[in-house]
Formats: structure tokens, C-alpha cells, sequence
């Protein structure tokens, strides 16, 4: 019996060219999101989209998201091996 994941499981691909990177490929609203995991990631998030990570134990640098000109949002924090990841959300006009 096939079995499929969950729209908010993640679906883990393996870079053949480098494979000390993982692809994570997230369903979110609707959305196809990339999650690259090395130094700096970006993905694409909701406010909301910060509480499965908080519920990980995953402490953010901020409490509130820093707004750019452009209008998006980033945030910033640490994985446990003390990896730097960035979490961008992306507003789609």
C-alpha cells in the first residue's frame, strides 16, 4: 500500500552534485516551498509559519520579524549545531 505524506511533511531530496546539502520541499498554504539547508536558508513563511519551529526547542534571535523596504519580512536564528538560517517571507503582488 502506497502511503503519502501529509501536505505539511516535508519531502527530503539529496543534491547530487554536493551531497552535504538536503532539499526540503514543504506544502504551506498552498504554496511549493524550497527549504536549502547550509549556511543561510531562506523560506518562504506565514507569522504562523514560526510556531513548529518554536515547538522544536528552535530559539529565534528576534521575537518579531524585521520588515524590509520592500516590504518583506525576515528573521533570523540558530540551529543546535549553530548553523545560521534565515526564514523570508515573500509577498506575492
Amino acid at each position: 500500500m502506497l502511503v503519502l505524506p501529509h501536505a505539511h511533511q516535508a519531502n527530503t531530496l539529496k543534491c547530487p552534485q554536493n551531497e552535504n546539502f538536503i532539499i526540503l520541499q514543504l506544502f504551506m498554504r498552498g504554496q511549493l516551498i524550497f527549504f536549502v539547508l547550509g549556511v543561510t536558508c531562506f523560506l518562504d513563511f506565514m507569522d504562523v509559519g514560526r510556531n513548529p519551529y518554536k515547538q522544536k526547542g528552535i530559539v529565534f534571535q528576534t521575537s518579531e520579524p524585521k520588515r524590509g523596504i520592500n516590504g518583506r519580512k525576515t528573521i533570523r536564528f540558530r540551529r543546535s549545531n549553530g548553523e545560521m538560517l534565515q526564514l523570508v517571507e515573500e509577498r506575492n503582488v
